[in-house]
């Protein structure tokens, strides 16, 4: 909430709580933090209020609120969250309707910032201080007691309203967890929307016929903790599945990125795959589920799989979210009590211990040839083998991403050929490390990638390994794939603003001594030199050159031409072959060594192939004159060229064609076709 605009405004701003039910409820404690900037320690136009009578909707002023005492509140003069010293809501134990009103009011002279996070309202001091610095059984235990204490009961309409109006309700609007697809809610009772059903998270018939016989089951069928949204034919394809990573999909369930999936897990039983995005929304609910109503572990064994490995792996691959605390909070304001690993994830590995493996590192793809490649990683302690996904999709979302038969593929090994692709498609690839024993998992590598149809024997650099790391511009050595390099005025980007394929890439800054340079030399010569780079964000451009040397730094050979990435968010490849038998180093550096704002360039896919006896080099001491409408070139023969292609472009960074032709000798003149100025010669 603030008061500045442009300039001072004179404003009322108001965040107000949903309903809170405090019936039967006895030392209720209130907490949240707050930042407040711009105030100069003034703080009362930052005011906490209570209310007993308001309606919900309509102008809050037009209720009766109560302001309330809050102590060890912010300065007033930072940014900094500060959490303020808990309120006792005790008098108004038994009310069944409270709402919670921050208001701020900014004046003519002073508009600041307020900022609010983390309430949490609960009854005891502590709400879960009975079980601090417990864990395994004891925690267990303690956990479920808290859990069950106050646990009000839902009927079925009751809890499929709150569900469609409340709790999953965003802008009128209800999402399918499993399908991605967004309803707006029915009629009243129940309010459920077309074509959509309540989805048990926990299935009724895991509890209800398996012979568990669990206490408490009315609440369990309706306990808002683990209902969510869901299309009807999405609940019946999951049906009472156990949750799995699938390997052979029998169906996917969702469109573009979002997808759940049914099919047959690595071990080909019948299980059901959650999208991505919602996979730890629904682990922590059987998590819940599981403590709330059973004794042990047993209520996360069905149809003889074991997901209490692959829910602790969904817990920690997607994070707790705005919206789980959120959920939360509504969730505890209806029925009373609260999912304790939204609250504190640790209670996790609390529980049961750490069940995540070493992750596998370094994955790099080799023997790239037109339709294949072989994937591999380093292998960590511990593990027995490893689930492969391989995809054209870098997040790995996309269904149809995926190649056939590489979706969780079992890898007994720490390397895998990969066959049958497409040339001149880029493919990425991950892997988690699985453990036999116990079903433990690791979380995902960082990609690995090739494009297949390019030779990649040699040298090449992505920015994905897990080291390569660099934040800021100053001179600093950085590994990248078993090289070292000095990076100057330049780091490794990761915001939104960097153009990279994956989740890096170089940013070299614009400035007269941004460089990248190799501080070793690559064995095996230099056959070819390729890139692909691209502005950085908006910025304007400079000219940029990539140099080699192969007396260890003492001179440098320019390769091809300089270049400058375009005003547009187009990507441009460099690419030149040098074919020399030596030893060598490369750099990349700002070409004309001077200027100091901003032109930054993301630059990416670094390959330098080995020398090869039957590559030629790229012709030498090209002129081109260009007279009215003539043009005429001359470039230097190249040794074992038996001829050569001149081809032209509107732009140097552009795309040439093959239009002009092949000739024999070393000179040509023809033509000026439009505005297709520029030229290159390629030998062959």
């Amino acid at each position: 909430m603030s008061g500045f605009s442009g300039s001072i405004q004179i404003n009322e701003d108001w965040l107000i709580t949903p309903s809170l039910n405090f019936s039967g409820l006895t030392n209720i404690t209130m907490e949240f933090e707050e930042a407040i900037n711009y105030e100069n320690s003034v703080l009362a136009n930052q005011q906490i209020l209570l209310s007993t009578d308001y309606s919900g909707s309509g102008d809050p002023n037009n209720a009766g609120w109560t302001e309330l005492t809050v102590s060890g509140r912010s300065s007033g003069d930072s940014w900094d969250f500060v959490s303020v010293v808990p309120l006792d809501l005790t008098n108004y134990s038994g009310e069944s309707s409270v709402y919670i009103g921050f208001r701020y009011t900014s004046t003519s002279e002073v508009a600041g910032t307020w900022e609010i996070d983390n309430v949490n309202i609960y009854e005891g001091t502590s709400y879960y201080s009975s079980v601090s610095g417990l864990t395994g059984n004891a925690l267990w235990q303690g956990l479920q007691s808290i859990i069950s204490t106050n646990h009000a009961s839902n009927s079925e309409s009751g809890a499929k309203s709150a569900v469609y109006t409340q709790l999953d309700n965003y802008e009128g609007m209800v999402q399918c967890i499993y399908s991605g697809v967004w309803e707006a809610p029915g009629s009243s009772p129940n309010y459920t929307p077309a074509g959509f059903s309540i989805e048990h998270s926990y299935p009724q018939s895991w509890y209800n016929q398996s012979g568990d016989n669990i206490s408490e089951q009315n609440k369990a069928d309706w306990d808002l903790h683990h209902l969510f949204p869901s299309e009807a034919t999405a609940n019946s394809e999951r049906s009472n599945k156990p949750l799995d990573y699938i390997t052979n999909v029998s169906l996917a369930i969702g469109n573009g990125d979002y997808y759940s999936y049914s099919g047959n897990n690595a071990s080909s039983s019948f299980a059901f795959e959650v999208a991505d995005g919602k996979k730890g929304n629904i682990a922590r609910a059987l998590l819940y589920f599981t403590i709330r109503y059973y004794d042990d572990n047993n209520g996360l064994t069905r149809a003889e799989v074991n997901m209490l490995p692959v829910m602790y792996q969904w817990h920690y691959q997607d994070p707790v979210d705005e919206y789980e605390i959120a959920r939360n909070n509504a969730v505890f304001a209806i029925q009373g009590n609260r999912n304790p690993f939204i609250d504190y994830p640790e209670f996790v590995e609390d529980l049961w211990g750490n069940l995540i493996l070493d992750t596998p590192l370094n994955p790099v793809a080799s023997s790239i040839a037109e339709t294949s490649f072989v994937a591999s990683w380093d292998a960590p302690e511990r593990s027995i083998g490893y689930r492969l996904d391989v995809s054209t999709d870098s997040n790995f979302l996309s269904y149809n991403g995926f190649v056939e038969g590489f979706k969780n593929r079992f890898i007994s090994g720490n390397s895998q050929a990969v066959t049958g692709l497409v040339t001149g498609n880029t493919y990425y690839f991950r892997v988690k490390a699985v453990e036999s024993s116990d079903g433990k998992l690791s979380l995902y590598s960082s990609n690995g990638y090739a494009t297949t149809g390019i030779v990649t024997e040699g040298y090449s650099v992505n920015f994905e390994g897990i080291d390569e790391l660099k934040a800021s511009y100053s001179s600093d050595t950085v590994n990248l794939s078993g090289l070292n390099w000095d990076m100057t005025e330049a780091l490794i980007g990761t915001d939104a603003n960097d153009w990279k394929n994956g989740i890096r890439s170089a940013r070299l800054r614009g400035y007269g001594t941004s460089s990248m340079t190799m501080l070793q030399n690559k064995a095996n010569g230099i056959g070819t030199v390729s890139f692909n780079y691209r502005r950085y964000g908006t910025d304007n451009q400079v000219d940029w050159k990539i140099e080699y040397s192969t007396d260890n730094a003492v001179t440098w050979i320019q390769i091809g031409n300089t270049f400058a990435a375009p005003s547009t968010d187009e990507v441009q490849t460099f690419y030149a072959n040098i074919n020399v038998d030596e030893s060598i180093r490369v750099r990349i550096k700002q070409a004309a060594e001077t200027g100091g704002s901003n032109n930054r360039l993301n630059i990416d896919d670094i390959l330098i192939t080995d020398y090869d006896p039957n590559l030629l080099s790229s012709p030498q001491n090209i002129d081109i004159s260009i007279s009215a409408s003539t043009v005429t070139i001359f470039w230097d023969a190249v040794t074992g060229a038996s001829s050569y292609r001149v081809e032209e472009s509107s732009s140097p960074n552009g795309t040439f064609s093959t239009a002009i032709g092949v000739f024999n000798g070393t000179e040509w003149t023809g033509t000026v076709n439009g505005d297709r100025r520029f030229y290159r010669v390629i030998a062959e």
